[in-house]
């Protein structure tokens, strides 16, 4: 799914990816919407905000990648 991500006066969009062997769920989004912020906010829906943290960034390609905690995303679809 496609979620709302906020960070400072930033916001666009993300969208879940899996890795083998992470049990943390990331989110790839702009980099132009996370700018120079450590954290940000993922919305999984109107009212769900979960807190991430900014773990890598690309400005040339304008893409980062947020890290959602473990045990905070209970509402993120399962990654198989």
């Amino acid at each position: 799914g496609v979620f709302r991500v906020e960070a400072g006066l930033g916001h666009g969009t993300g969208f879940l990816i899996g890795v083998p062997g992470l049990e943390e769920p990331l989110v790839v989004t702009n980099d132009h919407v996370v700018a120079q912020q450590t954290e940000a906010s993922v919305y999984l829906d109107t009212l769900t905000r979960v807190p991430a943290r900014v773990v890598a960034r690309n400005p040339e390609a304008d893409l980062a990648i947020l890290r959602l905690p473990r045990g905070r995303c209970d509402e993120c679809p399962r990654l198989s």
